[in-house]
């Protein structure tokens, strides 16, 4: 049993972070209510596995025709709880600039 122990973590310990990886977010292990929120999440959160930082959210914030200077310090929290243990499903706050947006998916 040591021997088969000991051989599963080392092969845990080979396998690379390969990094930003989309279908590990759509899988089956996520459930499906959350599907579009998740992705979106991924994408829009600056410190996402895709590492390309805020990129991401200043096109979508482009897209909106929302000034970039309103979210250059941006933080994206997904499934944020409000009062009576509702939820937002995401919402993305600049502390500097006092501005918010809430986005809700389907």
């Amino acid at each position: 049993m040591k021997q088969i122990i000991d051989e599963y973590n080392v092969q845990k310990a080979d396998k690379e972070d390969i990094g930003f990886n989309l279908f590990t977010i759509i899988s089956d292990t996520f459930y499906r209510e959350n599907f579009h929120r998740d992705i979106i999440y991924e994408f829009l959160n600056p410190q996402g596995s895709h590492k390309e930082g805020n990129k991401y959210l200043m096109l979508f914030l482009d897209m909106l025709n929302i000034s970039r200077s309103l979210f250059k310090d941006a933080i994206v929290e997904k499934e944020y709880t409000i009062e009576n243990n509702r939820r937002i499903d995401t919402l993305i706050t600049d502390k500097t600039t006092m501005k918010l947006l809430l986005l809700k998916t389907k």
